[in-house]
């Protein structure tokens, strides 16, 4: 019989993606076994959480929304997998949604000044994306969306 691993699960359960990605793990080590998590309700905006700087597990599923936590996670000294993709991390694996990709045909479906099928204002969608980091600088490549 495999060893258990000890894992992390730094993701907020603010999000249906992320509350996604939980079922998955909960899914996961059901079927498979093996797998002990630490989980506590945090969102993406607090400091890393106290107990990251003493985790001894085996490694780490993270959503990290900045650079503080990118840091408070590197220090751990265990593996990592970045499930957010919003930040790129030298040396550690993103598993995560194409942001470019998934914006790209709303924008050739639009004939008019939009970039998304339910936004009549893309200028402001934009500003909007870009101070609340929801998305990368990616979802600027819309054509619409320039100028």
């Amino acid at each position: 019989m495999p060893a258990t691993r000890h894992v992390a699960l730094l993701i907020e359960a603010t999000h249906a993606y992320a509350r996604g990605l939980l079922h998955g793990v909960a899914q996961y080590t059901h079927e498979r076994g093996h797998w002990t998590v630490y989980f506590e309700l945090h969102s993406l905006e607090d400091p890393p959480p106290k107990w990251l700087k003493n985790w001894k597990g085996d490694g780490m599923l993270a959503r990290i929304g900045s650079r503080r936590m990118a840091r408070a996670v590197l220090d751990a000294g265990v593996p990592v997998v970045e499930l957010r993709r919003i930040l790129t991390i030298p040396g550690v694996p993103v598993i995560g949604p194409d942001h470019e990709a998934v914006a790209r045909p709303s924008c050739n479906i639009s004939s008019r000044r939009t970039c998304h099928a339910a936004c009549s204002r893309p200028r402001a969608a934009l500003r909007w994306l870009r101070n609340n980091a929801a998305w990368p600088d990616g979802f600027a490549l819309c054509p619409n969306l320039r100028g």
